[in-house]
This record gives C-alpha cells, sequence and structure tokens, in this order.
C-alpha cells in the first residue's frame, strides 16, 4: 500500500522501526500486553505522541451504548494500532477489527503489528491500512 501522504508515510517509516525495535530485543513469544507497553517506551523514546487502550464510544441511532471498545494505540490521533500476539494469525478478523475500530475514531490510517510470528517481514507480521 503506498501512502501519498509524506508526513503519514514517514511516520509509519518511524513506528516500524520502532516495532523492529521491540521485536528485536523480545522476540515472538511474550503476551499482548508486554509488547504494548514496551512499543510505548519505545514509540516516547522516538519522540512520537502515543495513547495507549483508547476507549472508543460505541453508539447506535444516536444512542450510547453500554459497550466500550479499547483501541491498543493511537498516534498522533491518526494512525490506530492494533497489536496481536498470535503465532497462528487470523488476518481477515484484525483486518476488520481494526477498519471497525478506525471508521469509530475517525483515523485515516492504521497498522496491525503481530507480534506472535517468527519473521515480522515474510510472516506479514506488519499490515499497514488507509480508509
Amino acid at each position: 500500500m503506498v501512502i501519498k501522504d509524506k508526513r503519514i508515510s514517514e511516520l509509519i517509516y518511524k513506528i516500524r522501526g520502532c516495532v523492529f525495535n521491540v521485536y528485536n530485543a523480545l522476540g515472538p513469544y511474550y503476551v499482548e500486553k508486554f509488547y504494548e507497553h514496551a512499543l510505548m517506551i519505545e514509540l516516547s523514546d522516538n519522540g512520537i505522541e502515543a495513547k495507549r487502550q483508547v476507549e472508543i464510544p460505541t453508539y447506535y441511532k444516536d444512542r450510547k451504548l453500554d459497550l466500550t471498545l479499547k483501541a491498543d494505540i493511537i498516534v498522533n490521533n491518526e494512525i490506530l494500532i492494533e497489536l496481536k500476539a498470535n503465532s497462528h494469525p487470523e488476518p481477515n478478523k484484525y483486518y476488520r477489527q481494526t477498519l471497525s475500530y478506525m471508521r469509530l475514531t475517525q483515523t485515516k490510517y492504521g497498522m496491525i503489528i503481530n507480534f506472535g510470528v517468527e519473521d515480522l517481514i515474510k510472516d506479514n507480521g506488519i499490515i499497514p491500512l488507509a480508509l
């Protein structure tokens, strides 16, 4: 996927670098929350503003539902990051979930990062998305 916005493209490049730093330090065998905390440290150390476990309110017919979803990480209020640590990935499920979260948070860009794979590049561990 090619992202035409140069600023967003460069930010995604920096995020990918942070992801690789975390993966190279930890490998594929930890639980998702461990990667989430480590990635937040890495993003902060690289001057990237991010929030974790961001509540996503839900509505139906202008009525707030008693259902709150949480985005793993949102960077600069622009890029939603959905983290996984699954050795048997379910890309279609992750894709649908991330797109839903992007729509609900009105973020145009997203990333699915699966730290549970043996090789982040070869095993499609990082998937960028755009609405």
